[in-house]
């Protein structure tokens, strides 16, 4: 019987992309995922800024906010363990795509909340967009980035939640002395919202250059 000299072992497959330099490819893929990482600290920290400015507003002592700070990590938690495991079966590609306008939408809704609990609904589903783009940004970048450059990669990428985080720091008096705590949750909003057009670009050339799922 004749052996096919054509086929390669996955395990050989693995080896030779792992030889490979660091291509447009994957660049692209680590923009996306160090992106959306950014988007989830920045949004993260953005109610925690605001609760002076909501407790003077609404005549609530500041521990009235602790179960909505609590509910965006709960959501975060819990999106992490659906939509990761979504993420294995539809594409993590996919899962950080849809992300964006999720977080965004929940963020603006903030603005139309008049109570604690209101808040926290809205904050837990926001938490469930930021569980959607962990897991999979981590497993997106451990998959397509070569194997000596991978813990800087996947490292970056946690660094990002919290140069994100920082950002909003920097940024949140800005938009408090424009509109107060709505300003800060508008502009946040909408910079997730615009980001979304960027995070859907790139993640359609990166599907049209590399070619498969994930």
């Amino acid at each position: 019987m004749e052996r096919n000299t054509d086929t390669i072992s996955p395990a050989a497959l693995e080896q030779a992309l792992d030889r490979l330099p660091l291509s447009r490819v994957h660049w692209r893929v680590f923009f996306l995922c160090i992106l959306m990482s950014f988007l989830d600290g920045f949004d993260l920290q953005m109610l925690a800024l605001a609760v002076p400015l909501m407790s003077k507003e609404y005549g609530l002592p500041s521990e009235a906010f602790g179960p909505p700070l609590a509910a965006a990590i709960a959501g975060l938690g819990v999106g992490s363990m659906i939509f990761g495991a979504m993420g294995d079966r539809f594409g993590r590609r996919r899962m950080i795509v849809v992300a964006a306008p999720v977080i965004g939408f929940c963020t603006l809704g903030v603005l139309t909340a008049e109570a604690p609990g209101q808040l926290m609904v809205w904050r837990f589903l926001a938490g469930l967009g930021f569980g959607m783009v962990v897991p999979n940004a981590l497993a997106l970048v451990a998959d397509f980035m070569p194997r000596h450059h991978r813990v800087f990669g996947m490292t970056c990428l946690m660094a990002g939640i919290s140069v994100g985080a920082m950002a909003a720091g920097l940024v949140a008096p800005f938009l408090a002395g424009l509109a107060g705590w709505h300003g800060m949750f508008l502009g946040s909003g909408l910079i997730d919202q615009s980001q979304k057009i960027t995070v859907a670009a790139r993640a359609t050339a990166e599907k049209k250059a590399f070619g498969h799922r994930s």
